[in-house]
């Protein structure tokens, strides 16, 4: 970085930490800290984490990827939810709906947003012409699964907690 980018990036810096003090004090330290601190700078960083952690299966194979194969055994779709249980009970569906909004759905609204799910379309098929139609990438992997050439239908992972776990699994596998 030259001299005066690295100028131009300090008084950045400063005017932002400035902004932000302004703001903090126009609104208080309470305040302040529930609607920006908090969401900015451990909510956000929080859900980049989760998010780049198991978007994939990280060294699940030994030394660099070679080849498109191996590449593509480390891309997977991440989804949210579970099956609706079998059980005709009232507790099983309570318990069912009660993960379902309380689990799933933050998840799915607040740390796997737009299309990062079908994460394996965006590495597997590129779609140059066609990223600004991200949002049908969903409907895009169903119709891969129907000619299903290159295994998409398994490689997803259902659930926030199955994907953390598969990632550390394959961690553990590894010999460093």
């Amino acid at each position: 970085m030259d001299g005066s980018a690295g100028t131009m990036r300090r008084i950045f810096s400063v005017a932002w930490v400035c902004v932000l003090a302004a703001y903090s004090y126009s609104i208080g330290f309470l305040g302040f800290m529930v609607v920006i601190f908090i969401p900015m700078f451990i909510l956000y960083n929080f859900s980049a984490l989760i998010n780049f952690m198991t978007e994939h299966s990280w060294m699940n194979e030994q030394g660099m990827v070679q080849s498109k194969p191996q590449y593509a055994s480390k891309c997977w779709g991440r989804f949210c939810g579970q099956r609706y249980p079998a059980r005709s009970g009232v507790f099983h569906k309570v318990l069912w709906w009660m993960v379902m909004l309380g689990y799933h759905l933050p998840v799915r609204l607040f740390a796997l947003i737009g299309d990062v799910t079908v994460h394996d379309v965006h590495h597997l098929y590129n779609y140059p012409a066609q990223r600004e139609n991200w949002v049908y990438d969903i409907y895009r992997r169903q119709e891969l699964i129907k000619s299903d050439t290159r295994g998409m239908a398994q490689r997803e992972v259902w659930g926030l907690h199955n994907a953390i776990d598969s990632v550390f699994i394959g961690i553990s596998q590894r010999n460093f």
